[in-house]
């Protein structure tokens, strides 16, 4: 018996070039989203939920590429999950989804972006702790996820696993979700607010939690931009004035207090600020200069003057007058130049700076463009039988490979060499590889593959599990590659199991059910045009994924 764990991937080189390829990023919990001019997503830092959506929950210290895809659009990292939109207005989600923060109708954990719904009018996204804000093209207000202090906004507190509408208006322009609050502004200006409350973060002069959308400051209408952090939020109006209230504790409304305000307080006197960012305690902003500013907590460095003083007053970072959009996470920072390059400073336990370390940084370091190889991966997977690992995996083209090898763990983190196969070299056709592991671990084994280039550059494929225990794996789908027909074998015969296929852009295009009581289900393929499909089979106690290649 057999399962087979594939996935599609891109390999890219451990060594950087210029750092100047970055259009993009975002901050969150302690992990990041990022989008390279090109459209292409990548991701790193923490992964205990699948956050990064590479299928895997192990952590990243190193940019990871997601997939092949060209069109990503939008990003926003929250705490333990992404939400992210294509071009096309597509909604993709991946990650923590316990109380229903995907929006994919479940509170299943995903570790790969999925679809949410089939509308392709997503506009804007904002992540908080366990909630989600959207905006659709027509202006209409959107959220779902936890809502236990009324910071969805419809009226209730009740959680909600799918995208709900928020009253009926189409007038919204901004929003910013916060940790267990939420921010945003009208066409017209006007500031609003709703969600938890205790410590003055919607600045309505109250500290009752709201349900339902409230104005802040009513009468006042030339706010620009908005950003909600922990229990605090920093907004900017027309006046290139800055603004801030809630939670003042480490100083991070930056007004020279550190006493909570319930009412939005101007933050100095200026008049020159561009950009801004609340994270969990501490706050960053861009001035029309270029310069860059911090204030609040600076207990692991995440406001980058070099020290770890918190600071209740904006503090200069650097001489640097080309800075441009910064995000603020929890007790880190990122920060893209006009140029297209990254910086990032503060906690990096999990990885989320993406220097290739997990060094703590209390001033800005660069996070360089990894080089893209010009090879690319049709699938990498594996299986047991009879206690043996069977990997697997083909390559569409390949250029100056030199030896791909086989790695092994029993955690996750630590990997030894296993075995090794020879590359291609230089390959315009498909290469198919296979190794055998024949000294298996009971439990869970981590699999990945190093591919080593003939200049001695090397990279690492994404991570694939193979279970062995004592019930086996349940579904087997061969042949993979195919041309006309892929066989599903099951294990034990279902009673009713429903087969789908989808393709690359996650639209269906084939689907059946099994023939009750038969171990074996043939599914035609073969009028299908070439490419990769992902066939997800719902077997009543199970739902299992698999991507084929159709020849």
């Amino acid at each position: 018996m057999k399962v087979v764990f594939t996935l599609i991937c891109t390999l890219f080189f451990l060594n950087y070039s210029t750092a100047q390829c970055w259009q993009s990023v975002s901050a969150g919990t302690d992990h990041t989203l990022a989008i390279r001019t090109g459209g292409t997503l990548w991701v790193w830092g923490g992964n205990s939920f699948g956050q990064l959506g590479d299928g895997t929950i192990t952590d990243r210290n190193n940019p990871l590429k997601i997939g092949v895809a060209t069109d990503w659009q939008s990003i926003s990292a929250g705490d333990g999950y992404s939400i992210a939109i294509k071009t096309d207005g597509t909604l993709w989600a991946w990650g923590s989804n316990g109380s229903g923060e995907l929006g994919d109708g479940t509170t299943t954990e995903r570790h790969a972006p999925v679809k949410i719904g089939l509308l392709t009018t997503w506009q804007k996204i904002s992540t908080g702790s366990s909630h989600t804000i959207a905006i659709k093209t027509d202006g209409s207000l959107w959220a779902w996820g936890l809502n236990d202090e009324g910071q969805l906004g419809d009226g209730t507190n009740t959680n909600r696993n799918a995208p709900v509408r928020i009253g009926l208006l189409t007038t919204w322009q901004s929003i910013s979700a916060g940790t267990s609050h939420t921010t945003a502004i009208k066409t017209d200006g006007t500031l609003w607010a709703w969600g938890s409350n205790a410590a003055g973060q919607l600045g309505d002069n109250t500290i009752v939690n709201k349900n339902t959308p409230t104005p802040i400051v009513s009468g006042l209408n030339n706010w620009q931009s908005v950003s909600a952090g922990g229990s605090h939020t920093i907004a900017k109006r027309t006046t290139n004035t800055i603004w801030g209230w809630g939670l003042n504790f480490d100083g991070q409304l930056g007004d020279g207090t550190n006493a909570d305000k319930l009412v939005p307080t101007q933050i100095g006197a200026l008049n020159t600020w561009q950009s801004i960012s609340a994270g969990s305690f501490h706050s960053i902003a861009v001035k029309t200069t270029g310069n860059i500013f911090g204030w609040g907590d600076n207990t692991l460095g995440e406001l980058g003057d070099g020290t770890t003083t918190n600071r209740n007053a904006p503090v200069q970072i650097g001489s640097a007058l080309t800075w441009q959009t910064p995000s603020a996470g929890d007790q880190y920072t990122i920060a893209l130049q006009t140029s297209g390059s990254l910086f990032v400073w503060g906690n990096n336990s999990a990885g989320q700076l993406g220097d290739g370390s997990n060094t703590e940084r209390d001033a800005p370091v660069v996070v360089s463009c990894p080089v893209v190889l010009p090879l690319t991966w049709l699938y990498f997977e594996g299986y047991l039988q009879n206690s043996n690992a069977i990997i697997k995996w083909a390559t569409a083209q390949e250029i100056n490979t030199d030896k791909f090898e086989v790695e092994h763990s029993v955690d996750g983190n630590t990997f030894i060499k296993v075995g090794e196969q020879a590359a291609a070299g230089n390959s315009s056709t498909t290469s198919g590889y296979k190794f055998i592991h024949t000294a298996t671990a009971f439990g869970v084994n981590y699999y990945r593959i190093k591919q080593i280039d003939i200049n001695g550059q090397y990279t690492y494929s994404a991570v694939i599990k193979i279970n062995r225990n004592s019930a086996g794996n349940k579904i087997i789908v061969t042949p993979n590659p195919a041309q006309n027909f892929v066989t599903v074998i099951f294990n034990t015969p279902p009673r009713q199991a429903t087969l789908s296929l989808y393709n690359n852009s996650a639209q269906l295009v084939l689907q059946q059910q099994a023939n009750s009581g038969a171990l074996r289900q043939n599914i035609n393929i073969s009028k299908l045009a070439a490419g990769i499909y992902h066939l997800r089979i719902n077997n009543n106690t199970l739902i299992e994924n698999f991507s084929i290649i159709k020849q």
